[in-house]
């Protein structure tokens, strides 16, 4: 291949450089007839431009041949592969030899090619300080490593998280006409709505799943007469919850209590009683009411309490011991009447102003004797 590259290349080199002109002759022939046109002398061009147009199809035929060698030894090493399972093993090295006796005639044009280029570019008087080759050198590129900078991640802090504070709040109380509460009110669902009450819890309490009372301690001690316990709903409360001077407009107070144990021992004594009063707010020793006394369980001495005094009024017989009592006044000059299960007992009886602040209260001997308190309930104008 390479001689038949060389005989190219001689043709090629020793062609004239420019085409003869178009005849219809078969054979040219000089014309001496004609007159002698000056003849101009041939320019002449710089080698390098010259060699410049014949580098170019030199490379390209380079290339090709290249291009084509390797072709040729792709399809012998394929054909060599595909056919490995059949032939013998002694074949492998005449493959393997014309492979590589191809790859080495490659490797001559190549070298010889390549010296060519480099005689032609060292030749060319063009290629000088004043005219520098121009080279596409492609910039060296510069890898930057990243060097791993150790971040410190900072350690969760426990910050303190403020616990809520539980304020004990009052009991809410509903909101309240200008004028107040009127007519009936339940003094005992009112106690149920304190949260802290003036009286002992042991002498007054509500009765489980019931919406009675009881009153009264059980326990008598030595036997001997005792002190009067009182359950009293005071000034403060009563206006917190009624509104508008509420103890200034009581008109009526009303309370049913039944006799549910006592101590036999102190009938003898006559200590077994109980009863309902209204007292002035001013002046504690300003009172009235009723006092129940209880001789047997069906007779009961009725007694009138005014102030310091107390005056029997009527004895009654019974065939149980669960008393109504109710404690009016007048709106017009401020006295007090008293009834016994709605029979009155007595005169009205002169008491503080109409206007004058009162509390209702019940009262029972300190121990020995317990009532259920039923109902009680207050009258406001």
């Amino acid at each position: 291949a390479y001689p038949l590259y060389r005989r190219w290349y001689d043709l090629t080199d020793g062609a004239p450089e420019f085409p003869a002109p178009p005849t219809d002759e078969p054979t040219p022939r000089m014309d001496e007839s004609a007159p002698e046109e000056p003849v101009e002398p041939p320019l002449v061009e710089p080698v390098a431009a010259a060699t410049g147009r014949r580098m170019l199809p030199l490379r390209l035929i380079v290339i090709a041949l290249l291009a084509l060698l390797v072709m040729v030894a792709a399809y012998v090493i394929m054909n060599s592969s595909s056919g490995g399972d059949d032939d013998d093993e002694g074949d492998a090295p005449v493959v393997v030899a014309a492979s590589q006796t191809m790859t080495e005639s490659a490797a001559i044009v190549t070298v010889e090619a390549t010296a060519e280029i480099e005689t032609a570019i060292a030749s060319d008087p063009t290629t000088s300080a004043d005219n520098p080759t121009v080279t596409d050198a492609l910039p060296t590129a510069t890898v930057a490593t990243a060097t791993p900078t150790e971040t410190v991640i900072p350690t969760d802090t426990p910050t303190e998280t403020p616990s809520p504070t539980v304020t004990a709040s009052p009991t809410p109380t509903p909101t309240l006409p200008p004028q107040g509460l009127q007519g009936w009110q339940d003094l005992l669902a009112l106690s149920r709505r304190l949260d802290d009450p003036a009286w002992d819890s042991e002498l007054f309490s509500p009765v489980a799943g019931s919406s009675n009372w009881r009153l009264g301690v059980g326990s008598t001690g030595d036997g001997t007469a005792g002190e009067q316990a009182e359950i009293m709903l005071d000034f403060d409360m009563l206006d917190l919850y009624y509104g508008n001077n509420a103890p200034s407009r009581i008109l009526r107070t009303e309370a049913t209590l039944s006799l549910t144990t006592y101590d036999p021992s102190l009938l003898d004594n006559r200590d077994v009683y109980f009863g309902l009063m209204l007292q002035s707010a001013d002046d504690p020793t300003r009172r009235v009411g009723i006092y129940i006394e209880v001789i047997s369980l069906n007779i009961l001495n009725l007694w009138i309490v005014d102030g310091d005094e107390s005056t029997p009024r009527r004895q009654v017989t019974v065939t149980s011991v669960n008393p109504r009592l109710r404690i009016e006044r007048d709106s017009a000059n401020g006295r007090i009447t008293l009834f016994y299960n709605d029979s009155q007992l007595g005169e009205p009886i002169p008491f503080v102003g109409v206007d004058d602040p009162i509390e209702p209260a019940l009262f029972i001997r300190d121990s020995g004797v317990i009532v259920t308190v039923v109902s009680w309930r207050l009258g406001l104008r």
